[in-house]
């Protein structure tokens, strides 16, 4: 009895956040935890997802595919940027996106706590740095890779797939597919064969 008025509870809390913010959820995804989503935002997520913990705040918008968990996400996205997560993505804890133009996750891409996601710079022509305004490039996170904790994802980097990068790096360039990355910046460490 008490796990289905359980369920009930958090049926009718997804229900009410997306009645409240600009959300659609698909069928079986559930939101848990605090949720607050610009009125300026859109937020899309597929079937059987669930995130516990989301704030977004801009004015773009971000598709969330199937089968996608998300613990504590914070989002800050410019207008006309787009964020998409595929299918069968995992984000960790306290994770960061700060997307100007384009930010894709592709299918099965584990991402670990504490990891940010920057697509901008400041333009470094000028004496005063914050009217300068900021250069953005798109960022793909390929198939089956894998971020390490706290690691950085920077302005200019993507990766193709099967790519890991180790926890508390730097990747600032476009790294290959089937190889790991370590350091600050991230470097091509070895080439990655599960055969």
């Amino acid at each position: 009895m008490f796990e289905y008025i359980f369920k009930l509870i958090l049926l009718i809390k997804s229900k009410l956040c997306a009645f409240y913010y600009p959300i659609k959820i698909g069928n079986k995804s559930r939101l848990f935890g605090s949720i607050s989503v610009d009125k300026r935002a859109s937020v899309v997520i597929g079937e059987n997802s669930r995130l516990y913990g989301l704030k977004v705040t801009g004015k773009g918008t971000i598709t969330i595919g199937n089968n996608v968990e998300m613990r504590d996400l914070y989002v800050h996205i410019g207008e006309g940027a787009t964020i998409v997560v595929k299918d069968d993505v995992f984000i960790g804890k306290d994770c960061k996106f700060l997307i100007y133009k384009k930010l894709i996750i592709s299918d099965r891409v584990l991402i670990s706590p504490e990891v940010m996601i920057i697509d901008n710079n400041h333009v470094i022509n000028k004496k005063v740095i914050k009217t300068s305004g900021l250069v953005c490039s798109e960022i793909t996170v390929g198939e089956d890779s894998w971020i390490g904790a706290k690691s950085i994802l920077g302005y200019g980097s993507s990766t193709e797939n099967n790519v890991m990068l180790g926890a508390m790096s730097f990747l600032n360039s476009y790294a290959i597919r089937d190889s790991m990355y370590l350091g600050v910046p991230a470097k091509r460490k070895k080439g990655l064969n599960y055969e």
